[in-house]
């Protein structure tokens, strides 16, 4: 095969983006009714890196009337993780959809819920201050499909095993196994 270009790459991060986490849409909305309906609610998806939630947090934070975002990284400095969870600490009642809540200390997931009563949080490990919604976990048979539609093709079985592979080699990492077919495609080498 011959390299290809970054927008001819199946795998790019603009086609990556339309596909959502598979789950039932009716489930999503009753997540959404229970969130507007309940005066507190404070829950965690929790699961490995690269497995599905913050796509699973901001289809959820889609239907919901109004929402506060606190997106928090891993390669924040310390005094930008303190800013950003110092809005666990501004009374509201707003939801605050929280990504990347594992990196803030497990005292400020315990703010009272008269201060923050509703709060939706991705964590990579439960934490006793948040209920578990939803667990995101790898599954091999839905990055197979997503392969599939990516690159509208079937695969082979030899095809399959290297994805399995791959996705073995990155511990079901989502994001990864994706990152590493782009470089792939764009060397032009074969699944």
């Amino acid at each position: 095969m011959r390299p290809i270009k970054a927008r001819e790459n199946p795998f790019r991060s603009e086609k990556v983006a339309t596909f959502r986490y598979q789950i039932d849409a009716e489930r999503i909305r009753r997540w959404q009714r229970d969130l507007a309906r309940h005066p507190v609610a404070r829950w965690s998806i929790v699961g490995p890196e690269g497995t599905g939630k913050t796509v699973l947090l901001e289809d959820l934070a889609e239907g919901v009337e109004s929402v506060e975002w606190l997106k928090i990284h891993g390669e924040d400095s310390l005094l930008q993780r303190a800013r950003a969870g110092m809005k666990l600490f501004r009374r509201s009642r707003i939801p605050l959809f929280l990504d990347g809540a594992e990196v803030l200390p497990r005292i400020f997931l315990a703010t009272r819920p008269l201060l923050r009563p509703k709060i939706v949080a991705t964590l990579h490990r439960p934490r006793p201050s948040l209920d578990i919604l939803f667990e995101t976990r790898f599954d091999p048979g839905a990055v197979l499909d997503l392969v599939r539609s990516l690159t509208h093709a079937n695969l082979s079985p030899n095809e399959t095993e290297r994805i399995l592979q791959i996705g073995r080699k990155n511990h079901g990492n989502v994001r990864a196994i994706l990152r590493q077919l782009y470089r792939e495609a764009g060397e032009g080498r074969r699944i």
